[in-house]
């Protein structure tokens, strides 16, 4: 998973455009695993613009990490739709705070589901 994901995180936006079916599932889980790890779900929310969100929820349910997929869905549902997810992460942070330590206490393995699950 990691060496695939490494391979993934140099392509640009028209090349990031273009994946398919398995590297693009392994992006989206490595992509939220890393800002989780590195900021919290503020700072995944922030740096994608929640622009991957609904498609990382999905990936992350057909993994088997239902947790993680409804948590995640809890923190995109704190935006209103003038918000933008700078102005939650800033207005919200306690609320998003207390997600992300959530999710880190649920321990789920997303490199060894999305192995096991994309073999």
């Amino acid at each position: 998973f990691y060496d695939k994901w490494e391979s993934l995180i140099t392509l640009n936006d028209s090349e990031l455009e273009q994946l398919v079916n398995v590297d693009k599932k392994v992006y989206l889980i490595g992509l939220f695993e890393s800002e989780l790890m590195n900021g919290g779900i503020g700072q995944y929310l922030v740096n994608t613009d929640g622009e991957f969100l609904n498609e990382t929820i999905s990936c992350l349910k057909n993994i088997g990490a239902n947790k993680t997929a409804s948590i995640l869905k809890k923190a995109g549902a704190l935006k209103a739709k003038n918000e933008s997810y700078d102005d939650i992460w800033e207005t919200k942070s306690v609320e998003l705070d207390e997600l992300t330590d959530t999710i880190m206490s649920y321990s789920e393995d997303y490199a060894g589901l999305t192995a096991n699950t994309y073999q």
